[in-house]
């Protein structure tokens, strides 16, 4: 089986910033993802044809964060208002983190996202909400953001969660 590595590559930004994102580290989210394609190139029947590429890597990325323990968090480098958004992005449970960076980060949908965490989408809604109230407790102009692109704009003006700000809009720029 050929893997398709043009489309692989092209989501590989998106990839590197929500991981970075969930880990709170560049460094952590990058092993992560190296996990990850080691794993494709070793086992290329994951990725099954037609299958849907975005969500496949999202998918081979949280194998990899249940099997491997790298670099943990060792909390935020500043003490402005993007580090406590910063503490309590990463004192969410790692299920809300990641629904919330995959949907409000990534722009994937609720359904898309939901499926790929296996949530009902009700469930899905209810964890969203609750990460997303739990953020605007620490910085009120997150919380008037608006709708999908909260974390991202979040992250372009405050370059928290361990995401290089070259990376923040990086699927801006993917082709």
């Amino acid at each position: 089986m050929t893997l398709p590595t043009d489309e692989i590559l092209r989501f590989l930004p998106e990839l590197r910033r929500y991981a970075s994102a969930l880990t709170g580290s560049t460094r952590s989210g990058d092993e992560y993802i190296r996990v990850a394609l080691e794993t494709l190139v070793e086992e290329p029947w994951r990725l099954q044809p037609g299958s849907e590429v975005k969500l496949e890597l999202y998918g081979l990325l949280h194998r990899a964060l249940q099997i491997c323990r790298f670099q943990e968090w060792a909390g935020p480098t500043t003490s402005d208002a993007s580090a406590e958004v910063q503490r309590r992005l990463m004192a969410l449970s790692l299920l809300n983190r990641k629904l919330l960076l995959l949907v409000d980060l990534e722009d994937l949908p609720v359904s898309s996202a939901a499926e790929l965490l296996r949530l009902s989408e009700d469930e899905a809604e209810w964890r969203l909400a609750a990460a997303r109230r739990a953020l605007e407790a620490s910085q009120p102009a997150f919380a008037h953001a608006d709708g999908r692109r909260r974390a991202r704009r979040w992250m372009s003006t405050a370059r928290g969660i361990g995401v290089p700000a070259e990376m923040a809009n990086a699927s801006d720029r993917a082709v």
